[in-house]
């Protein structure tokens, strides 16, 4: 997506609020789902999304496409499917010790 903005000596713009708005998801050049939230996470530094695709193409490190709207031009982007949480730390489940 960066580039994308680069291409047009932009900064990127991204949104401060998750954006609810239905996008297209494709793969090799069809449509395979849509992508129903979209933000930018802060703590892994990049556009994370949930979508919902076609059981073929749910496999964990397949690549997609993502339709962006970049200065009003619809484009899209890759993306790879994760498993989710999209972040899960180690701290989150430690467990106490005693001592």
């Amino acid at each position: 997506m960066e580039k994308l903005y680069d291409d047009l000596g932009m900064p990127p713009q991204i949104a401060s609020t998750a954006s609810r708005v239905a996008v297209p998801v494709y793969r090799n050049g069809r449509q395979i789902g849509r992508a129903t939230t979209t933000t930018w996470s802060p703590v892994l530094k990049k556009l994370i999304a949930l979508a919902t695709v076609s059981a073929p193409h749910v496999a964990h490190g397949t690549t997609v496409e993502i339709e962006v709207t970049v200065e009003a031009v619809r484009q899209r982007v890759p993306a790879v499917v994760v498993k989710t949480p999209f972040f899960n730390p180690p701290r989150k489940t430690a467990a106490l010790g005693s001592g």
